[in-house]
């Protein structure tokens, strides 16, 4: 297990006990975690740090955490103390559908596998970029959570993408509001 803590942590810390707990998801995350770890997210609100991945022929999505296959983010204290923010973009957009979509735009969690799971959060003002191809689709999806995975526990509020605002692809959503 692995631990983080937004008021108490500091990223100097290796996170293998709440009492040496990481301050930054990102820093939890970074090098990835190998499958079957658990990190435990102490309350408070993780809103600063950001994580990219590219998007099929998209631009880099900014993320506030990247869990990969077969790792899960666990709040110690549930949704109702335990917070992942997004970001809007700064840029305009043309399109009124954007909705602080677009550029610089940050979603609150990425799921790279089927694996890989996140519980008792509220992720709240997750956008993702915006960007128009060539055969007319407009921009990445899940402003909340993207990507498969199991979702559970969770609270998604005011989270906005074209497709799926709260949360896209997940495999399994249980006990949670949008």
């Amino acid at each position: 297990a692995l631990y983080v803590d937004a008021e108490n942590g500091n990223d100097a810390n290796r996170g293998y006990h709440p009492a040496c707990a990481r301050k930054t998801l990102a820093a939890a995350f970074t090098p990835a975690p190998g499958p079957g770890t658990v990190v435990y997210a102490a309350p408070g609100w993780y809103t600063n740090e950001t994580m990219s991945v590219p998007e099929n022929n998209f631009e880099e999505q900014l993320y506030r955490v990247v869990i990969p296959d077969g790792v899960s983010l666990v709040s110690l204290e549930g949704a109702d103390r335990t917070f992942i923010g997004g970001k809007s973009s700064d840029a305009l957009q043309d399109d009124s559908r954007a909705q602080g979509c677009g550029a610089g735009a940050v979603a609150c969690v990425k799921l790279l596998k089927a694996t890989s799971g996140l519980r008792g959060f509220t992720c709240f003002g997750g956008r993702t970029n915006l960007k128009k191809t060539d055969d007319g689709h407009t921009g990445i999806s899940g402003g909340g959570v993207n990507g498969p995975g199991k979702v559970e526990d969770c609270l998604f509020v005011d989270c906005r993408a074209y497709r799926g605002g709260g949360a896209y692809m997940a495999t399994a959503v249980r006990r949670c509001r949008f």
